[in-house]
């Protein structure tokens, strides 16, 4: 049961919100004094949001050893990012590592037209001289980070080195990953 001020609210606040919905729905923050016709100025024109990360799902073997997969690759403004992994189907444990920036066997992509991405570090893998060692079976995940790819690049190759980048598929001495294509 409602009190009387209960009863009074209702009554007078639903037509005061009524009137003032009417008189809202004609306002704009747009001026509408325009030309003859009443149309006014339209609404300024808003830009699409540019998306400032991409990820994909790659999925790529390494084209001289199926044990080493680029997992996903994450562009963003500031750093492209490599997530791989390795899984050991050797006999024995196995180490590896990465070469460290500035080495002459450092790994660095390569977009179409030579432009290329250095690596700037890792996460999860360690750096020359320290190993990782990989059980038999064991697969390790680790990340690497470069450089940024060019705006609207949908390839590269990834190379371990120039080395890497002349050496021939089959040799098995190099992380080599031609044209990893990014959809």
């Amino acid at each position: 049961m409602r009190t009387p001020r209960q009863a009074y609210l209702a009554r007078t606040s639903l037509p005061l919100l009524a009137t003032l919905a009417l008189g809202l729905a004609g306002c704009s923050l747009f001026d509408r004094s325009g030309d003859a016709s009443g149309s006014g100025s339209s609404p300024p024109a808003v830009a699409a949001p540019v998306p400032t990360t991409a990820v994909y799902t790659v999925n790529k073997p390494c084209d001289d050893n199926p044990n080493i997969v680029i997992q996903r690759v994450t562009v963003e403004p500031a750093v492209t990012r490599v997530e791989m992994s390795y899984t050991n189907r050797a006999k024995g444990s196995v180490d590896i590592m990465l070469a460290p920036p500035g080495d002459p066997e450092v790994m660095f992509l390569e977009a179409p037209g030579g432009k290329r991405a250095n690596m700037k570090s890792a996460e999860g893998i360690s750096i020359m001289p320290k190993r990782d060692k990989v059980a038999v079976g064991e697969t390790k995940t680790f990340t690497i980070l470069f450089e940024p790819l060019p705006p609207g690049t949908r390839s590269f190759d990834l190379f371990e080195g120039e080395q890497g980048k002349m050496a021939k598929i089959g040799s098995g001495s190099f992380w080599v990953f031609r044209n990893v294509q990014l959809k």
